[in-house]
């Protein structure tokens, strides 16, 4: 009978690839051992442990006859069976595979294991196994598509913010292996951001200063890679690139409108910088001297933008492609681009909205293939007058 019995059980163990999770069992008064189980939330996809441990704490083993250790699933039909006479092993693996060898199913099991002393039989009943193969549930998102990079006084002009939306996971997140990664140009990683803390922030900020040398990183386009580890091993990452772009922010001796323009031909002029005008009685300042490019073809040097928009429109692209087509076969020559923006139509969108622009345009001649090298990025102060025709960027080709 009691053979019977023991044929009926099956062992299931289930794998977890939470560090040092475990739970311990303590039996009753009268049993002949204590039981543990390790990774009791357990991935057979994740690769990370070999599966659910049961870990036997035997007080003795001249009482044991014989045992059995079976798991069930949540329609209580045996799945595993593990037994054995007179000793039992310092370990029970179970890989969340069936008598079969058959992966199981995601969800929750149970398991039941039986002594046999030779006279008299000890149970112990419980639940608690969890098999889940789902990956976490990830969005994240940039603030802003491209930041810049003050060349003068070398720093960011905004912090780099990174949005974490959402993460989900029915076997919770294991927040000691997850991490967020910043991979530059050349795929290195810049910066690591771990998450001691069992929550993640939900904005990440970061001042552009890399982990190893402790300096502000050279312009150029960057990836932020965040890895989520769930506690039963299963892994997802979620990726975003964006942009880091040097600008030369404005100083109070630049002149705003220090530049003649010939809005009809084809000529592009460069703004040279003067003083600004001294107070009365003293005399206006000359007007800028400038130096000019002639040009093969015809084209407004102004890229114009909708209000509040620091993206260019579609009717402007043809324009672009023209001056890029131009500096590639023309090496000698160099663009100058400044952003501008319109104070009273875009005040609620204004921070950074020049200089966004500004590197809107620049990103398009680096796509196009135009060194960053012979590229000079900058923006104008916010005027005080409100002008539609200031939400705009200047382009300058200037000759060597």
């Amino acid at each position: 009978m009691k053979k019977t019995i023991l044929s009926l059980f099956l062992i299931v163990l289930t794998f977890s690839i939470v560090d040092a999770q475990s739970i311990a069992l303590e039996s009753d008064s009268n049993f002949p051992f204590k039981f543990e189980i390790e990774h009791p939330i357990f991935s057979p996809k994740a690769h990370v442990y070999e599966g659910v441990v049961f870990v036997p704490i035997v007080e003795s083993t001249k009482r044991i006859k014989e045992w059995a250790l079976t798991i069930r699933n949540e329609y209580n039909r045996d799945t595993a069976v593990f037994m054995g006479k007179r000793e039992i092993p310092k370990r029970i693996v179970w890989d969340a595979a069936d008598k079969k060898g058959v992966p199981v199913p995601d969800g929750q099991y149970s398991y039941e294991f039986i002594l046999d002393d030779g006279n008299e039989i000890f149970t112990i009943n419980r639940d608690g196994i969890i098999i889940d193969t789902v990956p976490p549930y990830i969005e994240m998102e940039a603030v802003e598509d491209v930041y810049f990079l003050d060349s003068k006084r070398k720093q960011l002009v905004s912090d780099i913010e990174i949005r974490i939306k959402r993460i989900t996971d029915e076997a919770g997140i294991d927040f000691g292996k997850s991490f967020l990664s910043i991979i530059n140009f050349n795929g290195k990683e810049v910066k690591t951001f771990n998450f001691p803390y069992n929550s993640f922030a939900e904005v990440i900020t970061w001042d552009g200063i890399d982990d190893t040398y402790n300096i502000l990183l050279p312009e150029g386009e960057y990836q932020a890679i965040l890895t989520v580890f769930d506690n039963a091993g299963n892994s997802a990452q979620s990726s975003i690139k964006f942009l880091m772009v040097a600008v030369s922010s404005p100083t109070a001796d630049v002149v705003e409108e220090a530049v003649s323009v010939d809005e009809g031909g084809g000529e592009i002029e460069q703004p040279v910088p003067q003083p600004k005008p001294a107070p009365a009685p003293a005399p206006a300042p000359k007007k800028a001297s400038v130096q000019t490019v002639k040009m093969p073809f015809n084209f407004p040097e102004r890229i114009f933008f909708l209000s509040g928009s620091k993206q260019f429109s579609n009717s402007e692209t043809e324009l672009l492609k023209k001056i890029a087509a131009f500096l590639k076969s023309n090496k000698n020559y160099k663009l100058k681009v400044a952003g501008r923006s319109d104070v009273l139509s875009e005040e609620n969108n204004i921070k950074n909205m020049a200089a966004n622009r500004a590197a809107a345009v620049k990103k398009f001649f680096l796509d196009a293939g135009i060194a960053e090298q012979r590229m000079t990025v900058m923006w104008h102060p916010v005027p005080q007058k409100a002008n539609e025709r200031n939400r705009r960027v200047d382009i300058f080709v200037i000759s060597d």
